[in-house]
């Protein structure tokens, strides 16, 4: 998926926070990345792809759950595996 997936940036509306997703087959990898030393806002986007609770595959704090209106810690990142 991260070689062979198809590239999209995912729009933040925050300078602090990078976040861009790969679409393979009937999977979606949403990376997002908090550069900030402060807690920053995060809307997963409302689109058919995002839907429902995601796998977390990997992060840098410990988490069970990422919910679609969530934040991110300092410096946090984050990669939510959909799939379709």
């Amino acid at each position: 998926m991260i070689v062979h997936g198809e590239y999209e940036e995912v729009e933040t509306n925050n300078d602090d926070l990078f976040a861009y997703s790969r679409r393979y087959k009937n999977e979606i990898l949403l990376v997002v990345c908090n550069f900030s030393n402060e807690t920053s806002d995060f809307m997963i986007p409302d689109s058919d792809d995002f839907k429902g609770i995601p796998e977390i595959l990997i992060t840098n704090y410990s988490r069970q759950k990422y919910f679609k209106d969530s934040y991110l810690l300092p410096y946090e990142g984050i990669g939510l595996l959909y799939t379709r």
